[in-house]
Order: structure tokens, then sequence, then C-alpha cells
């Protein structure tokens, strides 16, 4: 799994901020493992954050169609 350059960038953006960084990171991880598009999980925490942080998942989204489109 290569580096999210989405959630570099909020690092930078937002040093102070880290409950949202770890919300962030949870996030990318549901999403490293399957959970986007029809494969979404039911899971009440992925839900929340997929919720609280849409462009954040769609980001994620983006770059994990792009990591399998290389693979």
């Amino acid at each position: 799994m290569s580096e999210s350059q989405y959630l570099k960038r909020e690092m930078e953006q937002n040093p102070e901020e880290p409950e949202y960084l770890n919300d962030l990171r949870i996030l990318r991880r549901f999403v490293q493992s399957g959970s986007f598009g029809y494969h979404q999980s039911n899971d009440v925490v992925f839900q929340r954050l997929k919720s609280r942080y849409p462009r954040a998942y769609s980001a994620f989204g983006a770059e994990r169609r792009r990591e399998t489109l290389e693979t």
C-alpha cells in the first residue's frame, strides 16, 4: 500500500488536529481493504467516517482504483 497523497496533504495542512488525521487513516484503511463502491462495509464506524468526510472518501477511492489498475 503506497502512501496516500491526499493524506500527506492533509497532514501538512492540519498538523494540530490528530483526531481528524486519525479518522482519515481509519477511513483509508477501510477503503484499502475493499470498502468502496458496491462493496461498502456496513460497519457503523465506516458509515460515520464516510458521511463525515466525503471528499476524503472520494480521494481514497480514486487512489485505490489507480493502484488496482496499476497492478
